[in-house]
């Protein structure tokens, strides 16, 4: 028994140690439209969250582009996060809501949607037979072989309540993992979500 309080204690101890700089709350009610490193206990959106992992590239002058590729929203040591009604989240390739204490990932306390969760796929569009991604201020070429980036919602908490909307795109992924999932009344949507159907223009210009 002393050996199992001892252990207990020690776990504690390191995982307020590697929460030790983490806020107790952050919250928005405006407008977020720059991915932000957020550290705290308490996510609350109440507002409209927008913006994209994946604008940043290389070589535009050349014949191929890298976009920062793989990479979901994430904040760091959240146990709660809520979504409230009529707020909105936007992300491309999207977002993971759970708890991330330095390399470790662990589910968090409590997930809340009421408004709506968007993820983007990475679009492609067919301009002269060649598979391209919009820039900003036109098409660049796609590297030979290379696949739309899904869009990605990934939930992983002990308890799970989303009376609101959870949209994915084409190809994208919607997971939800949790001890206690409710989902009652909620919307999941996938598919007609991406500016282009990345899916469909993939199958059709690569032999």
């Amino acid at each position: 028994m002393k050996h199992f309080v001892k252990t207990t204690l020690l776990w504690l101890a390191v995982c307020n140690l590697a929460s030790a700089g983490a806020l107790g709350t952050f919250e928005n009610r405006g407008l977020l439209l720059t991915p932000t490193n957020i550290n705290a206990v308490h996510f609350n959106n109440y507002g409209t969250v927008s913006f994209s992992l994946l604008n940043q590239f290389t070589n535009l002058n050349g014949s191929a582009i890298s976009p920062v590729g793989g990479q979901v929203f994430q904040t760091r040591d959240t146990l709660y996060y809520t979504n409230g009604p009529s707020a909105l989240m936007v992300g491309q390739p999207g977002f993971a809501f759970d708890d991330v204490i330095g390399a470790k990932i662990r589910p968090s306390t409590a997930f809340v949607n009421k408004g709506k969760i968007v993820a983007q796929d990475f679009p492609t569009v067919v301009g002269n037979g060649i598979l391209s991604v919009v820039n900003g201020t036109g098409f660049v070429p796609f590297p030979p072989g290379a696949r739309s980036i899904p869009s990605q919602i990934k939930i992983n908490a002990n308890t799970v309540s989303s009376p609101g909307t959870l949209a994915v795109g084409n190809v994208g992924l919607l997971d939800v993992t949790g001890q206690n999932v409710d989902l009652s009344f909620g919307i999941l949507a996938a598919g007609s979500v991406s500016d282009v159907d990345s899916n469909a223009l993939y199958l059709n210009t690569v032999s």
